[in-house]
């Protein structure tokens, strides 16, 4: 182009071939297709871990309670019933976790469950938390079934409870010291509960029956088991 002075020359601009655009629309393809390939890993893995974690879950929650550490039942106020919950809810998903990476491990496409098998595993996790905090784990007023209450009247009653203990089926208290010098009574509403010494040693009191504990002769740690919901055990511990 000459404007009468120097001469300048234009680069021409660079026009979008065809070629540019078809790969334009190639890389979104791709990315759809990349897409939707993780939305179907990930349900594909979510299904293949629910169906290895129900069986699990439901074996765990009838046959395969873990005890609860004594640490938690003895110094905390850790629910048992959550216990029992939590405990299945972490074997359940690491069981079901084992079988999505054979899974994984064996399949012909390789990694074909890899970007599905930690968001599967979390979103069971929290399906399962939600059930149970949500709606399966209902609070309710405790109701006492008058048929069943013992009214024996306390021969302790003149006495100022040491403990005051609220237990349900299965339900423990935690660990009693009963030192040598000293008497241990109990009183409770059904009289349906156990004694547990620390050395693994059980005595039963049930229905109307006295039971004479045996003299441990030594300082000892005792808990008591309920063997009926809504128990209320009375302990008391006096210097003789």
């Amino acid at each position: 182009m000459n404007t009468g002075g120097k001469t300048i020359y234009l680069v021409p601009k660079e026009s979008k071939t065809d070629s540019d655009k078809g790969e334009k629309k190639e890389e979104k393809v791709k990315v759809a297709n990349k897409t939707k390939k993780s939305i179907r890993n990930l349900i594909l893995a979510f299904v293949v871990g629910l169906v290895s974690f129900l069986p699990a879950f439901i074996a765990m929650y009838y046959f395969g309670n873990i005890p609860m550490p004594d640490i938690l039942a003895s110094k905390t106020s850790f629910p048992v019933e959550d216990w029992n919950f939590l405990s299945d809810l972490i074997v359940s998903l690491t069981f079901a976790a084992f079988v999505l990476l054979a899974a994984n491990a064996v399949a012909e496409e390789k990694n074909k469950w890899t970007n599905g098998i930690s968001w599967s595993l979390i979103c069971i996790l929290f399906c399962w938390l939600v059930g149970y905090y949500g709606y399966f784990r209902k609070v309710e007023p405790q109701i006492i079934n008058h048929q069943t209450v013992v009214y024996d009247p306390n021969p302790f009653s003149n006495q100022v409870p040491t403990y005051s203990l609220y237990l349900d089926k299965g339900e423990k208290s935690f660990w009693i010291d009963w030192k040598v010098g000293y008497n241990l009574d109990t009183w409770s509403n059904f009289h349906n509960y156990k004694y547990i010494y620390e050395d693994g040693s059980v005595v039963t009191i049930k229905e109307r029956k006295v039971i004479n504990l045996p003299n441990p002769g030594k300082d000892v740690k005792i808990r008591l088991e309920s063997l009926s919901d809504n128990q209320v055990i009375y302990v008391y511990i006096k210097k003789i």
